[in-house]
């Protein structure tokens, strides 16, 4: 898994995503070996309390990535996929 990166305490978050959401890396983002505007689905989400609680981060699936690869970006870091921004195909 990519390291989480570039988190600020404090920070607006201006959506909340659940499993299986299309996302993509904000401009913001600074996670690395990734590049704003890529897409992906989330795949986990981590909480502050197992009960509920703040996201904490999620675990998103980049597309084109292996299957394998997640990467861990703060909820500022990502921002809802445009409509046009689907899974790539398998294979």
């Amino acid at each position: 898994m990519q390291s989480v990166a570039g988190a600020r305490k404090g920070s607006p978050v201006r959506n909340e995503f659940k499993v299986g959401d299309r996302v993509r890396l904000a401009a913001s983002s600074r996670c690395p070996f990734t590049n704003p505007g890529e897409a992906g689905t989330v795949v986990w989400v981590s909480r502050e309390s197992a009960w509920g609680g703040r996201v904490l981060f999620y675990h998103v699936r980049l597309d084109g990535r292996d299957r394998g690869q997640l990467s861990l970006l703060y909820p500022e870091e990502l921002e809802p996929a445009a409509d046009g921004d689907r899974a790539a195909p398998p294979g």
